[in-house]
């Protein structure tokens, strides 16, 4: 490794760069789901633990149970719920019986690609922390970044005129 002991100047920013070599993954394609919503798990025993312990609210529990709220409250919009790791079949029954009483279609991370396919054919992406709501911007999507995390000083873009502020999900 070389080291650089000056300043850049001059530069351009280029997008995520899993596009440079898959630029067909940037292109929008028709709409299929109003809403998409990202994993924030790490893995099934989060996620296990997040849906089975009713006494400590999580972080990712809380994400989980606002889109389960939210998407019972709103019948008319087309959902989908987009999984970061690649489960096995019990795993994925476990979040498939998770979301059974709503109408989002859950979607498995089978391969690199699967994300951004899914992120193609949706309108809205709603997530929390994960750097597919950047990779979704840079493909023109609309995104909403959530803090339900409870940071103070969240801010996944550094420009405060983008972000509201909710102190919980009745009031937003």
């Amino acid at each position: 490794c070389k080291s650089y002991n000056g300043f850049i100047n001059d530069y351009t920013i280029i997008g995520p760069l899993v596009f440079a070599n898959h630029s067909d993954l940037a292109l929008s394609k028709e709409k299929k789901y109003d809403i998409m919503f990202i994993d924030q798990t790490e893995n099934i025993s989060d996620f296990e633990f997040n849906i089975k312990d009713k006494i400590i609210t999580s972080p990712n529990k809380k994400y989980l149970d606002d889109i389960k709220t939210f998407v019972k409250k709103n019948l008319h919009i087309s959902y989908c719920f987009q999984l970061r790791n690649k489960y096995t079949a019990n795993e994925l029954k476990t979040v498939n019986e998770f979301f059974k009483d709503t109408s989002i279609k859950v979607y498995q991370n089978n391969k690199f690609s699967d994300s951004y396919s899914v992120m193609q054919f949706s309108n809205l992406i709603v997530t929390n922390y994960s750097t597919m709501g950047i990779e979704g911007i840079y493909m023109g999507k609309k995104v909403l970044f959530t803090n339900h995390m409870g940071d103070q000083d969240y801010s996944i873009i550094n420009d405060k005129n983008y972000q509201i502020e909710s102190l919980n999900y009745e009031v937003f």
